[in-house]
């Protein structure tokens, strides 16, 4: 749904996927995965994407007169995004934690 209001927008202004994807420095070949579907967008994308068509994210994002607002949606994979990173680090830093502590052991 907000890969067809990209392309609704992007047509609007007369821009070619290449156009954009120059503008917000990513790969042209993106553009077209945001605007199929294949590829979620995230909110910092979404940011962007609003302020070069210059309208707020709510606009962008058509929760203005939505029920549920997508941007919800949106901030929602960020933060599971984050947290999936959170656990890797604390794993890692498990790891680490249980090798000084034997290596403590055997120096001692």
């Amino acid at each position: 749904m907000i890969g067809a209001r990209l392309k609704q927008y992007r047509q609007r202004c007369h821009l070619s996927q290449e156009a954009l994807a120059q503008a917000m420095g990513m790969p042209p070949n993106t553009i077209s995965k945001i605007e199929h579907g294949t590829r979620k967008m995230s909110l910092d994308e979404a940011i962007r994407f609003a302020t070069i068509f210059g309208m707020t994210l709510e606009a962008f994002a058509g929760t203005a007169d939505a029920g549920i607002p997508q941007v919800v949606t949106l901030l929602a994979h960020q933060c599971v995004t984050k947290v999936q990173e959170a656990e890797v680090a604390l794993k890692a830093a498990s790891q680490v934690a249980a090798h000084l502590d034997r290596a403590l052991s055997v120096s001692s």
